[in-house]
């Protein structure tokens, strides 16, 4: 793994998802790799008997190495297939989907796109969703791709993830945030009042 990864990454799965990335781009395959690592974790979400046997803390290292092999060596590129190995031997096969989701994630950085969730009060139409989806591109220089999910606890506006951060615009955050102003002013006032009478 190259060895600036660490000052790069902040978890486990950043460190290996970005190993994956940077050996695919080294190979000339980061296109190959990133479709092959989206079937696999269609695949793993959708098939919880594989994710456990995979994750499984009864079989040792040996035994999955045998396990992979015959499940994935044939049907994977070399490079995927020995990072799995490699993920295996360092005991860290239940950190694959957070893993391939890092790499997926890093993929797309790298190509100017990012995914946004927009929490909404209520479904935006898709012309809507479009509309909302470059007005958030523009404003962050990206290629944005829109996940919306409707919140029924929302009153009006909407709330935008972007990776880890969260853009908070609905109108109850902005009626606290506008509750708590008040009572610091206030706060400040009755202070400046009490200081005036003293030194009056």
């Amino acid at each position: 793994m190259p060895e600036h990864i660490e000052k790069v990454a902040r978890t486990v799965e950043d460190i290996y998802g970005l190993a994956l990335v940077e050996m695919a781009q080294k190979a000339g395959t980061l296109d190959d790799v990133a479709e092959e690592v989206q079937d696999l974790s269609k695949l793993l979400a959708s098939a919880p008997q594989l994710m456990n046997l995979l994750s499984s803390q009864v079989l040792g290292t040996d035994k999955k190495t045998g396990s992979i092999e015959r499940l994935f060596k044939s049907q994977l590129s070399e490079l995927v297939y020995d990072f799995i190995q490699t993920v295996n031997r360092k005991d860290r096969l239940d950190k694959l989907p957070g893993i391939f989701k890092s790499a997926l994630r890093i993929i797309d950085q790298r190509n100017g796109i990012v995914e946004v969730d927009a929490y909404v009060a209520t479904e935006l139409t898709p012309d809507a969703l479009d509309s909302l989806a470059q007005k958030i591109g523009g404003a962050i220089s990206r290629n944005v791709i829109l996940n919306q999910k409707v919140d029924a606890n929302l009153i009006g506006g909407l709330k935008l993830r972007v990776g880890d951060k969260l853009i908070d615009g609905s109108i109850v955050t902005q009626l606290k945030l506008l509750e708590r102003k008040i009572i610091a002013e206030g706060r400040e006032k009755a202070k400046n009042e009490l200081t005036q009478l003293i030194t009056e």
